[in-house]
């Protein structure tokens, strides 16, 4: 995955978080399409799969699979890209793309490392961009390669957090 097509996805869910956020009127002036509000401590996770590896998100989550996974929070807090292409790569590469990545997007207070999940090994870039917090990472495995943007805002945090620690291949 290039960096344009990682800028466009976080321009994508971006602009998803703000109309999103934004509640609807019908012609009677009242207020519908309320979106409930989860708390740390009323969610529930969703197993979900693609392409392999398995992950967890918060029940409400709108999923589309394809050629790739866009996945969205319906309040607009919470999205992720997933994107499978055919390439050969290794850690050393991964960490390379995390950190360019992580440059060309102008993430602040950024942390870049080696990462693995399940049987999987790559890298991970975090930092914050605009008021959200970015993360990508770049999973090589068999002749193929995993990227992975996450969008959320600071109060979802703990929702990274959750799918990180469910993602397995």
């Amino acid at each position: 995955m290039n960096i344009k097509s990682i800028l466009g996805f976080a321009a994508v869910i971006a602009v998803g978080f703000t109309a999103a956020g934004s509640p609807q009127l019908d012609l009677s002036g009242d207020m519908n399409g309320e979106v409930p509000v989860a708390t740390e401590e009323t969610i529930d996770y969703m197993p979900v799969d693609f392409n392999g590896f398995t992950f967890e998100l918060p029940k409400g989550t709108i999923v589309e699979k394809g050629s790739q996974l866009i996945a969205k929070y319906p309040d607009g807090t919470f999205g992720i890209s997933m994107q499978n292409i055919p390439k050969a790569s290794k850690q050393k590469f991964a960490l390379e793309l995390c950190k360019r990545n992580a440059a060309e997007m102008g993430l602040k207070n950024a942390f870049i490392d080696k990462a693995k999940f399940g049987k999987v090994s790559g890298a991970i870039a975090s930092g914050d961009l605009e008021g959200q917090k970015v993360t990508i990472l770049v999973l090589p495995y068999d002749l193929q390669q995993m990227t992975t943007v996450i969008i959320a805002t600071p109060d979802r945090t703990k929702w990274v957090k959750h799918f990180l620690e469910s993602l397995k291949k």
